[in-house]
């Protein structure tokens, strides 16, 4: 995503140290064992115009799976060729390795990491301060030609995550180092609808949308409280035409004159427009209102089931067969919940996820991601109604800020998202509602499931920004395993 504008309060240099590298709808099905295709005629009606994905599917073959959507569409998006892409999505996953390896020796200086998909195909650490690298991590870098150390940032990941926290906790917004000045500007909470530190540019990104300010009175945008963050009710948001391209230039003009001297980090103020989660779609196959994610296993009980999305319908089905809830909801952590696959009818569950909405190919899962082995990375999602497309992770430390996006599961009332979610944008990504839940992977290994998005009701247009709850948060918010390469038929 691209700043509207930006503060930036010391230009950073980068001097770069080079080196040479080496560095779907998810049919984790409960299908009738007794007969796959048998169990999709008692399934919801498929969406006019949405990919038929009730029908039997087809294990992709190793030739088959090597042509998948992510190469196909990262070719498209950078302008190379499939066989370049392949190789640079190989590379993807060892190059994040060594990446750690410097990151853990730099602990201190840490100002971001990521990898260039444009031009030279580079991982790439950013320190803070001018100084040369510790040798060995200046070694680990040698070593790569693929690999650079680029020092010369303002501010280290912790203190934009410092400064991201205490604008999402609704601190008041004071002038920078001055204990004793008591002032503070208006309370802009309403129209902001994400914080995200972005480590490509060593800024914190401020998401707003103008269009939610029409929904609340003059006097809360006169308030003289700084407090930024979710609104305090549960209610979706009133239905507005959405803000123009002037209103959103205004606005960020009013922001970042009003914050400037009052947020300690570097900021730009972003396009945050027409945010919001993706479900409550009746009609589409797959589970009732949404998309089946991933087969797991509840670690207390031994429980098999199926994870969605939290802020789906409670009651689901697949199949024509009642899933019933087991446990989850929008947590600070993961927007996600459980529903277990009813014992008695030899019920197969299958680790299996449809990976290409092209004759419904399905890849087995063999293994997950960890959320700081994601940036930049290039993964793919299948919904019901918009099928399987592609896009780069442009934040890992995103935090949605929209109404209701995280609730507390005690008291079922609002509360502050924890910087824990993923966001994802591509020329050809597409997303809408019906899609939550659904899963976000590349090849055979699980990232997360699908949370929001932007314009959610339009479901043909590309170039989407979209976002997912990170598996192994999704994991721990429930309290179980994604079940990999396992089958299990349900007594």
């Amino acid at each position: 995503m691209t700043p509207t504008d930006s503060h930036t309060l010391h230009p950073p240099s980068h001097r770069r140290w080079r080196q040479r590298s080496a560095i779907a709808v998810i049919v984790v099905t409960a299908l009738l064992s007794s007969s796959v295709t048998a169990g999709a005629q008692g399934g919801d009606p498929v969406t006019a115009g949405s990919p038929d994905l009730s029908t039997g599917t087809v294990t992709a073959s190793d030739a088959e799976q090597a042509a998948d959507p992510a190469v196909a569409s990262y070719a498209a998006e950078y302008g190379v060729s499939e066989s370049e892409a392949k190789r640079r999505l190989d590379r993807i996953q060892p190059m994040h390795g060594i990446l750690a390896s410097i990151r853990e020796i730099e602990m201190s200086r840490i100002a971001g990491w990521g990898i260039d998909h444009v031009g030279k195909f580079t991982g790439w650490v950013k320190l803070a301060g001018d100084a040369v690298p510790k040798p060995a991590a200046a070694a680990i870098a040698d070593a790569h030609d693929d690999i650079e150390i680029h020092t010369g940032a303002v501010h280290t990941l912790t203190e934009l995550l410092d400064a991201q926290d205490r604008f999402g906790e609704g601190d008041n917004l004071g002038p920078v180092g001055r204990v004793d000045d008591q002032t503070t500007v208006a309370d802009y909470s309403a129209a902001v609808t994400f914080t995200a530190p972005d480590m490509d540019s060593n800024t914190l990104h401020i998401g707003i949308d103008p269009a939610l300010l029409r929904s609340v009175g003059p006097s809360e945008l006169q308030g003289s409280g700084g407090a930024i963050g979710p609104l305090g009710n549960t209610g979706a948001p009133k239905a507005v035409a959405p803000a123009t391209d002037t209103e959103l230039a205004a606005l960020v003009a009013q922001m970042t004159a009003a914050y400037r001297g009052h947020i300690s980090v570097n900021y730009a103020i972003v396009d945050g427009r027409d945010h919001g989660d993706m479900a409550m779609f009746d009609g589409g196959r797959a589970m009732s209102t949404c998309t089946s994610g991933f087969a797991a296993r509840q670690r207390d009980t031994g429980t098999y089931g199926i994870v969605t999305a939290g802020h789906c319908r409670f009651t689901q089905s697949m199949h024509g067969i009642t899933l019933p809830w087991v446990v989850g909801y929008k947590s600070y952590t993961a927007d996600a919940q459980f529903h277990r696959i009813p014992a008695g009818s030899r019920h197969q569950l299958r680790s299996d996820y449809l990976c290409r909405q092209l004759r419904l190919y399905v890849c087995t899962v063999r293994g997950d991601v960890a959320i700081s082995q994601m940036h930049a990375d290039w993964v793919c999602h299948t919904g019901k109604n918009t099928g399987t497309t592609c896009g780069r992770v442009t934040y890992i430390y995103y935090r949605p800020t929209y109404p209701g996006a995280c609730i507390d599961a005690i008291a079922g009332e609002p509360t502050t998202c924890a910087q824990r979610f993923v966001r994802v944008h591509s020329s050809s990504l597409k997303g809408c509602k019906g899609d939550s839940g659904g899963p976000w992977f590349r090849r055979e290994t699980a990232y997360g499931i699908h949370m929001s998005g932007t314009n959610a009701t339009d479901c043909a247009s590309a170039g989407k920004s979209l976002v997912f709850s990170a598996i192994r948060e999704v994991e721990a918010f429930l309290g179980v395993d994604v079940l990999v390469n396992n089958d299990v038929t349900i007594g």
